[in-house]
């Protein structure tokens, strides 16, 4: 599972879900037994995301939920997003430490949240959430 994570970001950015046909598991031949889809209906719900033969994929990972009872953390990729912005925005603002506290340092510090989120919105990663369910249906 790391490495599907770890070129899903590569390959998308982590805010794309590691999960489906872009989260085949390479070098995979097969499962021990099959996932129906009456199992998945069973699985999904409570948040364990099993791996699926796909004819045309391989195996490939088949849902991105977390454990989270929280409905605004329910997808990993959400999760991940927010948990990378957060990080990035504490990384990349400690210049700002030891900066006198005026309008120039505000100014300063808010163009460099800005232009980060900018980014990241322009990479397709800040989608609205009908934005984002339109592109997955296609």
């Amino acid at each position: 599972m790391a490495g599907v994570f770890a070129r899903t970001d590569k390959e998308r950015g982590v805010h794309k879900a590691p999960a489906g046909v872009a989260a085949s598991v390479s070098g995979a031949v097969g499962l021990e037994f099959p996932v129906t889809e009456e199992m998945i209906n069973v699985l999904v719900p409570h948040h364990v995301n099993p791996l699926r033969l796909d004819q045309n994929n391989g195996v490939v990972v088949w849902g991105a939920r977390t454990t989270s009872s929280d409905p605004e953390w329910k997808y990993v990729n959400v999760r991940r997003l927010f948990m990378f912005v957060e990080e990035s925005i504490d990384e990349g603002t400690q210049w700002v430490v030891f900066e006198s506290n005026d309008e120039t340092t505000w100014t300063r510090l808010r163009l460099t949240i800005s232009n980060f989120l900018m980014d990241l919105w322009q990479e397709g990663a800040l989608l609205e959430e009908a934005e984002q369910q339109d592109t997955q249906s296609q």
